[in-house]
């Protein structure tokens, strides 16, 4: 059934039961038709995340979250929350005054506004009402695209040899790119990792059989591993380990309260068959197609503990991190309260600017960019990634994600200081108090907000391994997922949350 807005119980509830059929038949069509436009908004939202990253299709993905946005508040799914859209707003302010004053480029901010678009939807107050379909479709949403790049990456697996030429170490990770394109390898365990923390929850909270969500969670542990991403598998496995912890622990603490023991002999033996289960697939899977990254990993690992480095910074990360918080301050010394302008330092916007990083990374999908960047820029950041660097320390200096001198909160950190991380976790936090468990939540409900917590802690995690909050596929399901999460049916459970 199609979700409803926030007055379907006024329309459809039980005083509405008692008229006339044909005023019922009435008041259910006109509460279906918002909810009908609430679905065909999010559903548009969700599939510019399954388009190709290159030429315009690029455009569409990133202006998509303003149009989300504006369509949301413009059809009344949604209200503006006041208090997030002054804290951006103060946020932005002083990258403004950057570039009046002459202090920062115009194009950076221009293009920074354009890469971090998902941040619009925290303009957007939550859901409120109980009802728990629109929770429903925006689950709907994230486990179908999830399925839609796996298969896809496991048909361009397919068309390279797989699974017939095994073990993998003859493919290249970028093989499984889903319909990203070169370096899609790295997002498609962002848009995996939501539907994976669900499904594993949905199954520990008793929400859904295991029997019958096998075949999804197996599709999707094989998406997480085979793209090769390394630091991004480290990431969510720890991620559901901790998550399914978590659910243990608060049925331990259940049992306990109730005068049970603290593990019983069927609690255990679930515990060490899922849990070894999981281990056994995941270091199969990897066993299949991850062995051919082992080299890499090998490479990354030996660059950030500077094994056999002779010449040069350990690792480009670790330098670019130490010179942003010792070198960064002493040459603009407003940076540490207001950082330096937006798209001025680390960010991908600059990134797109510096003249490097479009011919190292981007060649042949992206062109035509000017270049603007200065001095401090270039000096701390942008010289990692130059010719210069690649012709005196190599391929590997900076050729991984774990060697890369950038990561959203150094960027966040050094374009808009500590004044803008506050603001931003300001406009941010008011949405995680939807996750607050309560004892009237259904098991469907609790796996989802397990699973949202989890996801929100697997975001602030990308954010120390590249520049992903200026990534879609990450923060526009987290801040979609939160959106909807429904409030406390009664203003009694809303004050007695349930214990965690």
């Amino acid at each position: 059934m199609m979700p409803a807005p926030s007055n379907y119980d006024d329309q459809v509830g039980p005083a509405a039961n008692s008229a006339p059929w044909s005023h019922r038949r009435l008041a259910a069509v006109q509460g279906r038709a918002p909810a009908t436009m609430f679905t065909v908004i999010f559903t548009f939202q969700f599939l510019t995340l399954l388009l190709p990253r290159d030429g315009g299709s690029a455009a569409i993905i990133y202006a998509a979250p303003l149009i989300t946005t504006l369509a949301l508040v413009l059809t009344r799914q949604f209200q503006l929350r006041l208090s997030s859209l002054l804290a951006l707003s103060a946020l932005l302010l002083p990258s403004l005054l950057f570039v009046s004053f002459g202090q920062g480029g115009q194009l950076n901010l221009v293009l920074s506004l354009a890469t971090y678009s998902s941040l619009y939807l925290l303009v957007l107050a939550p859901a409120a009402t109980a009802d728990e379909r629109r929770l429903q479709v925006w689950e709907r949403l994230v486990v179908l695209m999830a399925v839609a790049v796996v298969a896809l990456g496991l048909a361009q697996l397919v068309a390279r040899g797989f699974p017939l030429r095994l073990p993998y170490f003859d493919f290249s990770p970028d093989v499984f790119e889903g319909p990203y394109g070169a370096g899609g390898h790295r997002l498609v365990p962002l848009v995996v990792a939501p539907a994976l923390f669900l499904q594993v929850l949905r199954v520990t909270t008793g929400a859904a059989g295991f029997a019958r969500t096998l075949p999804v969670l197996l599709l999707l542990v094989f998406g997480t591993v085979a793209p090769g991403a390394n630091a991004m598998i480290l990431a969510i496995g720890t991620a559901v380990g901790a998550q399914v912890l978590t659910v243990m622990a608060r049925r331990a603490a259940k049992t306990l309260d109730l005068g049970g023991y603290f593990l019983s002999k069927s609690g255990l033996t679930q515990a060490v068959v899922v849990g070894g289960l999981a281990i056994v697939l995941s270091a199969g899977v990897f066993a299949v197609t991850g062995t051919g990254s082992l080299p890499h990993v090998r490479k990354s690992i030996s660059s950030l503990l500077g094994v056999n480095q002779t010449s040069g910074p350990r690792n480009a990360k670790v330098a670019a991190t130490l010179d942003t918080l010792l070198e960064l301050p002493a040459r603009e010394p407003l940076q540490p309260a207001f950082g330096v302008g937006l798209g001025n330092y680390s960010s991908w916007s600059q990134l797109l600017l510096s003249g490097v990083y479009v011919d190292r990374f981007l060649s042949g999908r992206v062109g035509g960019l000017p270049v603007s960047y200065d001095d401090t820029a270039w000096d701390l950041i942008l010289w990692h990634i130059s010719p210069e660097a690649y012709d005196l320390y190599g391929r590997w200096y900076v050729e991984s994600i774990s060697t890369q001198p950038w990561s959203s909160w150094q960027s966040l950190y050094a374009e808009t200081g500590l004044l803008g991380l506050i603001l931003l976790i300001a406009a941010f936090a008011p949405l995680l108090k939807r996750l607050t468990v309560f004892p009237t939540d259904s098991a469907r409900l609790l796996a989802a907000k397990y699973a949202l917590g989890t996801y929100a802690w697997f975001a602030v995690v990308c954010g120390f391994i590249d520049n992903f909050f200026e990534y879609p596929w990450l923060l526009i399901p987290l801040i979609l997922g939160l959106l909807v999460i429904p409030r406390p049916a009664t203003s009694e459970s809303a004050a007695d949350p349930a214990p965690t």
